[in-house]
């Protein structure tokens, strides 16, 4: 995936490399934390200098830059692992896996989902964001053909309903996250296999898939 240009120069020594971690870690530690995200900040965090986050990113939205486009890269290698297991046999299964692929990633990383406080930082996450989601959708329509699941001449018009879903799949994927307890998170998981469901008998274009989704999602949440 292709995205701006985050960095001020390039870290080519492993040294540098470790400091460049070091502040992007910081930065994700203070978003995680809900605590105010500057040079000085980041600095005190990662335990250099304010300056040397200047040697390496232009400015605080180079950092957010950087931070989104990790983010972004996590799941796009995420996706990857999840598809080279699946058979892009079946629509509902393709996407309840990877649907479940990013509860985990996000499980793991809950970092990732922090919304960026300043309407500028949230313009910039949502442009690369839009980007992500139109390679996911190719990604996923490409897979779903190659396994059969999908008919290779409506692969556009597949893939075009998929990023509209996947992006929809945020809210579902936003209230598990969000659950504020153990019954909830149910409700939250069986609300999100019931969109993934209806995701799914509406990009499938085999004539008769939709009754083979629905089967597939009941066998998931027995």
């Amino acid at each position: 995936m292709t995205g701006p240009e985050t960095a001020r120069r390039r870290p080519a020594q492993a040294r540098s490399a470790a400091t460049v971690a070091a502040v992007l870690g910081a930065a994700r530690g203070l978003l995680h934390d809900g605590e105010e995200l500057s040079a000085r900040t980041i600095a005190a965090r990662a335990g250099v200098a304010a300056p040397t986050v200047y040697r390496y990113f232009a400015d605080i939205d180079a950092v957010v830059d950087a931070l989104v486009i990790d983010h972004a890269r996590a799941a796009e290698a995420m996706v990857e692992r999840v598809l080279a297991a699946d058979p892009g046999d079946d629509v509902a299964m393709t996407f309840g896996r990877v649907f479940d692929g990013y509860v985990e990633l996000y499980e793991a990383h809950p970092e990732l989902t922090v919304v960026w406080s300043s309407p500028e930082m949230a313009e910039r996450q949502r442009l690369i964001e839009e980007r992500s989601d139109r390679s996911l959708a190719k990604r996923l329509s490409d897979h779903l053909v190659e396994g059969g699941a999908v008919d290779r001449k409506d692969r556009r018009s597949v893939e075009s309903r998929v990023e509209t879903y996947w992006q929809m799949a945020g809210v579902a994927l936003a209230a598990v996250l969000d659950a504020p307890g153990p019954r909830a998170r149910r409700v939250a998981e069986d609300d999100a296999r019931a969109f993934v469901a209806h995701a799914a008998m509406r990009c499938a274009a085999v004539p008769g898939h939709d009754r083979r989704a629905d089967a597939t999602v009941d066998r998931r949440q027995k």
